[in-house]
């Protein structure tokens, strides 16, 4: 079957000869082949410019995205590490907190935790 497809693709070659095809046919030819090979290197080199430039800027914006979260973390933190340090030196909280350790009972343990978790709300 592979012997006979490859037989009648040169035998099809064979009855095409150069010299029974007109000159204007060869020169539509000749000219459709480097039309399509000049668009087809055209094509790929756009392709790879603009491939290139919006990787480019996926990489810029990415980078700018990032120092914008970092900066963004970094001012959370500060107001977290301020609040906490606030909390640290309120005396009014460590009172409660120690008076919730000291407490005997449920009930005044209950009421010393209420009174803790009204005072955190108002921060």
């Amino acid at each position: 079957m592979k012997m006979k497809v490859g037989f009648q693709i040169k035998s099809f070659f064979s009855k095409i000869s150069l010299k029974n095809i007109s000159i204007s046919i060869k020169l539509n030819v000749i000219i459709s082949v480097i039309m399509i090979l000049s668009l087809s290197v055209s094509i790929v080199y756009s392709f790879n410019v603009v491939t290139s430039i919006l990787l480019d800027q996926v990489k810029e914006t990415t980078l700018q995205v990032t120092r914008q979260t970092s900066l963004n973390m970094r001012m959370l933190l500060e107001e977290l590490d301020m609040l906490a340090m606030d909390l640290s030196r309120d005396e009014h909280l460590a009172e409660l907190i120690s008076s919730i350790d000291n407490a005997q009972d449920e009930q005044e343990k209950g009421r010393y935790d209420s009174q803790l978790k009204t005072a955190l709300t108002d921060y």
